[in-house]
């Protein structure tokens, strides 16, 4: 070998020397797999990545703030409404991707952390695109919604607590006859063919009972206090906001688009989060685990496509006076029932009193029986008024009778709502109330009410419940109560007391059956 190919050779050894060194030097995230470009991942066959699989390089799944971003995908020609969409669904996207904390570097031995509990990344979530964590979710939903509405109902009872479900088929859709004839899982059900339900009542009235009871019937989608989006707003964001009634005709209507964009905002943050996480277990069974922190339940985009899937869309709200609801009462699509909640004001005041309830109830809103009681007795006037002109609309419930004998009221509500009777209404109560049989009957001699075992029913330890305020609240305060409230309390049948005799007596504070007070 001459020395000019010799002098060329040892140079070649020299650069690939000095490549390797700085290859290595490069640290050991170099040594990741070539990353997946969205084109190949889409690609047929392409299998989606799970948390077994090692995330590409550039789709983490919160991308650190010296990571180079990905370029975004390009999107097909979309429609003026699905630009919308598109473009709130990026917004909640931008909202939830937070810087992640340094990572320490790894040495060689170390296993891979896991960065996420999620099935998918964000870089797998393509808003307005249909994409692969939107179908896994729509199609967990579906499969828990079928098992609601299987003529097996042992099986119908366990649809939202089992783990494991089996995949939906639509050759084995279910029928959903409380949407109407033929109405099978799967298909969307409009809002005229849907039944919307509203539980409208007060702090402390037992209304989180009454809400979770309804929302055990089949095929309930479930807002639970979503009024208190705007409790928490400023005078100015409230100005500019959607009305709170054309609020809830859009949460039934399953309309999530940019003018109520805030209220998913307002439960994005962690101290909300329960008012969707803690009560629609069927929306977050199915979406809690598509993206990192929960966020695919929160995306426009998947609750405009889950929603509509349920052909019962329930809302309970104490923020909202019962005289407003009567636009929503207006619209014959909407077919709208409401349900008002009342509680005699000695008990609402007992439990707003307690430690826990107290360090936040103090307007006078809440705190002072006389504002209380007036809202009281025009919710009372405005439900007998709607009753009347919007005939088969309006109902209202004792707390007092619900817990006294919760099967017998939860039957007469399910037949005002037009719902037959399911064994899952059953359950909840047996698992949700002591096994005492008691009815309300009064008696033939003294004309009062009481109570008397029956083996046909079940009911809740009313002294325990109803009316633990005749122990807990004192003479003093009873009769300060009293004083702001006696007339709504004379109209729905609640009995003064006027000493501690009358406290200490075991006697029904109640002059009134359910029947007597609302007849209409």
């Amino acid at each position: 070998m001459g020395p000019p190919r010799r002098c060329l050779l040892l140079l070649l050894l020299a650069s690939v020397s000095g490549l390797f060194i700085l290859y290595l030097g490069s640290g050991p995230g170099a040594l990741r797999r070539p990353a997946i470009t969205p084109a190949a991942r889409e690609a047929p066959g392409h299998p989606s990545r799970s948390l077994q699989e090692d995330p590409p390089a550039h789709s983490s799944a919160v991308p650190s703030s010296t990571q180079a971003r990905p370029n975004a995908p390009t999107l097909e020609q979309l429609t003026e409404e699905n630009v919308i969409d598109t473009e709130i669904n990026a917004d909640i996207l931008r909202a939830h991707k937070v810087p992640q904390k340094p990572v320490p570097p790894r040495g060689r031995g170390s296993k891979r952390p896991v960065s996420s509990k999620s099935l998918f990344s964000f870089a797998d979530y393509k808003p307005g695109r249909n994409s692969a964590p939107v179908q896994h979710g729509v199609a967990s939903a579906l499969a828990r919604l079928n098992m609601e509405f299987s003529d097996n109902e042992d099986e119908a009872v366990q649809a939202n607590t089992k783990k494991v479900v089996p995949a939906f088929k639509t050759k084995d859709a279910q029928v959903m006859e409380i949407a109407g004839a033929g109405v099978k899982v799967g298909q969307k059900v409009p809002s005229e063919s849907a039944r919307q339900i509203l539980v409208a009542t007060t702090w402390r009235s037992g209304s989180t009972f009454l809400g979770d009871l309804i929302n055990h019937y089949p095929g309930v989608f479930y807002y639970f206090e979503p009024l208190h989006y705007y409790s928490q707003l400023t005078k100015e964001k409230k100005e500019k906001a959607q009305d709170e009634v054309e609020f809830l005709r859009t949460l039934y209507s399953c309309s999530f688009t940019s003018a109520n964009v805030g209220f998913l905002h307002h439960v994005a943050v962690p101290a909300n989060k329960f008012l969707i996480k803690n009560h629609n277990k069927r929306l977050w069974n199915s979406c809690s685990n598509l993206l990192p922190r929960e966020t695919m339940c929160l995306m426009p985009e998947y609750l405009n496509r889950v929603c509509p899937l349920y052909p019962i869309r329930l809302a309970k709200t104490v923020r909202l006076r019962v005289a407003r609801v009567e636009p929503l009462l207006q619209d014959p699509s909407m077919d709208l029932k409401v349900v008002v909640l009342v509680r005699d004001p000695r008990g609402v005041y007992n439990s707003r009193g307690s430690s826990q309830v107290s360090s936040w109830c103090k307007k006078d809103m809440c705190a002072d029986p006389a504002v209380g009681c007036k809202d009281l007795l025009a919710d009372v006037r405005a439900a007998e008024d709607l009753a009347a002109r919007y005939p088969d609309s309006v109902t209202l419930v004792r707390y007092e009778d619900l817990s006294l004998m919760p099967e017998e009221t939860t039957r007469d509500m399910m037949d005002f709502l037009d719902l037959p009777w399911t064994k899952t209404m059953s359950n909840y109560i047996d698992t949700h109330t002591s096994k005492e049989k008691m009815r309300m009957v009064r008696n033939k001699v003294t004309k009062k009410l009481e109570r008397r075992k029956d083996t046909y029913g079940t009911a809740k330890n009313s002294t325990a419940t109803a009316f633990a305020w005749r122990q807990n609240l004192g003479l003093e305060r009873t009769l300060e109560i009293q004083g702001a409230c006696e007339e709504p309390m004379e109209r729905l049948g609640y009995r003064l007391m006027h000493n501690k005799q009358d406290l200490a007596m075991q006697d029904l504070p109640l002059d009134k059956t359910a029947e007597e007070v609302w007849d209409l």
